[in-house]
């Protein structure tokens, strides 16, 4: 299951990753699906037409609480081919969650580059449709050994704890007589 959480927003990179999705092999195959979860911004009325021509997108909406959870725990791959974030919390959750993460340079984590937790899925439907595949080929074992290692990756680097700490450090340095 591959997986797209977040608000239904242009700048998310929706549009061309169902657009790569229906270009890919992947589309109205059993063995695959795309579960699209989050809010609607503007972006599930271009989306929506497509989202019916193909058996195996899903949009569930927003999703909280357990059912995040449940959709989070039942998903392998989590893609996010966003054209700008800030830092996207929505990442570091889903690595939580053990998934491997599909996202673009866009998504400003180069930590995450630089340490090979995350897969490089810029926002082009052609690009797209061709990690898509290339990852599907992947046997589920490499795919859930991938996925433990980001989740060991934000254990030891993105707690609560561990960022708390890392702001009182830095606040130090700059409160310093």
């Amino acid at each position: 299951r591959f997986l797209f959480m977040a608000r239904l927003h242009h700048k998310k990179g929706i549009l061309p990753l169902v657009q790569g999705w229906l270009l890919s092999s992947l589309a109205n195959t059993s063995n695959f699906e795309l579960v699209i979860a989050g809010p609607d911004d503007g972006e599930l009325v271009h989306i929506e037409s497509l989202i019916e021509q193909c058996q195996n997108i899903t949009y569930l909406g927003a999703v909280y609480g357990e059912d995040k959870e449940n959709l989070l725990m039942s998903s392998h791959i989590y893609v996010l081919p966003s054209y700008s974030e800030g830092f996207p919390s929505s990442v570091l959750e889903a690595m939580d969650f053990g998934l491997l993460p599909l996202i673009s340079e866009g998504c400003n984590f180069p930590e995450a580059f630089e340490n090979k937790h995350v897969v490089s899925l810029e926002p082009n439907a052609t690009e797209i449709s061709k990690t898509l595949v290339e990852i599907s080929e992947w046997p589920l074992q490499t795919i859930i050994e991938k996925g433990i290692a980001a989740k060991e990756f934000v254990a030891h680097n993105y707690t609560n704890d561990i960022v708390t700490n890392q702001l009182y450090a830095l606040a130090q340095e700059f409160i310093k007589p």
